[in-house]
């Protein structure tokens, strides 16, 4: 796959995020391979603080089977997906009621997002 930058200045901030992407990176956590989510703002916090990188994890809104088995996947899922995954992690939110079922924005996911916890799922 080839890449095609405008000018040396895109490919400086795109190794610029890629760097700071790695010195953010949260040791305790294993690459993300996957993220689940229908909430834009989530997929930017997720980034900006470093627990998925700017550009090289998928993002999708709905996920099958085939796209969760074997990796390892941040957001929400079903029990019948998640025992698929390798480990499945996710961001607990600690949401006033009246926040519930809204769509939330950075500085809220800043203030009631927890640290993200990975669960290894197995089916009986």
């Amino acid at each position: 796959m080839t890449i095609k930058y405008k000018s040396e200045e895109e490919l400086l901030q795109e190794i610029c995020v890629a760097a700071d992407y790695l010195a953010r990176r949260r040791s305790t956590m294993l690459p993300v391979d996957l993220v689940v989510t229908r909430h834009p703002n989530l997929v930017e916090y997720l980034r900006l603080h470093g627990f998925v990188p700017p550009c090289l994890t998928e993002v999708v809104t709905h996920a099958t089977p085939e796209q969760v088995r074997g990796k390892h996947v941040l957001g929400v899922l079903p029990h019948s997906l998640s025992c698929l995954c390798e480990c499945f992690t996710e961001v607990p939110l600690n949401l006033p009621p009246e926040l519930r079922g809204k769509e939330l924005s950075v500085a809220d996911l800043e203030q009631y997002a927890g640290k993200p916890v990975t669960y290894r799922v197995t089916q009986r």
